[in-house]
């Protein structure tokens, strides 16, 4: 399985200045079962989708947003897509970018949660379920991926390793593939809070993804007002019984349960200037130690400043998979 990464990033630069086809942004609601609310969808169409016949099918891309973003976010995606469609390096595809936001914090981890509400089965399930109900899709897991970036990227890997059975393919960038994280987060979120005698949401940003992560991993009605059991104390040591609940959605831990006769096909990547790199790079080490196939590049950049050439990349690599 190659792709020819050189061609394809300096085609990102090059290709804006293509005209590009017609695609169409399908601006939907619908009803979750899960979440028990309407929540919104954007469905990118290429241009080849209203002039073919009903009986054309298409495969499926569900792109998860990261962090304070939804379903509007990663506008970028559509001229990559138009770019690479155009250009006959990717076939045309459907690509479904849902609302994983969620208040208090900063999103849903795209994790079930008494919290936030059932975001995973939301993605899962509801919103699979809608998509192949209303557009010309392939059923099958065969031509279905899931990817995103930061909090997606994190949410896809966790999602894909969960049910196999339900994706052949999965991209993440730059997520947070571990929760040993947590550790080179410790600093920082003291920092932010100091000289206070307890840890708050808004002391800063890195405090405000400590509360979110927790809402997803560690979530407790009972403990107002913030909602949550933090995963360390307020001097920063790690508090035993919430670690041992984190543990139990770590993309670490899921990857050793994971079923490798589903063939799942992972691909991730992460900036060697990005703090997360770290435990990106233990997440890989992991897959190599239980023999699970895997493409992992850590390229020069950040944990943003180089997305349209990454989405590029991957969205070619679930290129190489459909057939």
């Amino acid at each position: 399985m190659k792709f020819n990464t050189f061609v394809i990033t300096v085609y990102v630069a090059l290709s804006y200045s293509h005209l590009f086809c017609q695609s169409k942004i399908d601006e939907r609601t619908f009803f979750s079962t899960s979440l028990d609310t309407i929540r919104n969808v954007n469905v990118y169409l290429p241009d080849a989708y209203e002039q073919e016949n009903i009986e054309k099918k298409y495969p499926v891309i569900y792109f998860l947003h990261g962090g304070g973003g939804n379903h509007d976010s990663y506008k970028a995606i559509v001229s990559i897509l138009d770019s690479l469609i155009s250009n006959n390096i990717l076939e045309p595809v459907i690509l479904v970018k849902p609302d994983g936001s969620c208040k208090p914090y900063l999103g849903s981890q795209y994790m079930n949660s008494e919290l936030y509400g059932r975001f995973e089965d939301y993605i899962v399930f509801d919103l699979v379920d809608y998509i192949d109900n209303n557009y010309h899709t392939y059923s099958s897991r065969t031509k279905r991926f899931i990817m995103g970036h930061s909090m997606g990227g994190e949410g896809s890997m966790r999602i894909a390793l969960k049910y196999p059975d339900r994706y052949t393919g999965v991209a993440s960038h730059s997520g947070v593939l571990s929760i040993e994280f947590i550790h080179f987060l410790v600093d920082a979120v003291l920092k932010e809070n100091e000289p206070y005698s307890s840890i708050e949401p808004s002391s800063g940003y890195m405090s405000q993804a400590l509360f979110t992560a927790s809402g997803g991993y560690s979530p407790n009605k009972n403990n107002p007002p913030f909602y949550v059991d933090l995963p360390i104390d307020k001097n920063g040591d790690i508090v035993e019984s919430v670690w041992q609940r984190w543990k139990l959605n770590d993309p670490l831990n899921l990857a050793s349960k994971y079923d490798p006769s589903y063939d799942l096909k992972i691909f991730f990547d992460c900036g060697t200037r990005d703090p997360i790199l770290k435990v990106t790079s233990l997440f890989a080490g992991k897959l190599s130690d239980l023999g699970i196939p895997f493409i992992f590049h850590a390229y020069e950049g950040t944990h943003s400043n180089k997305l349209s050439e990454r989405f590029c990349i991957s969205l070619t690599f679930f290129n190489s998979l459909i057939h």
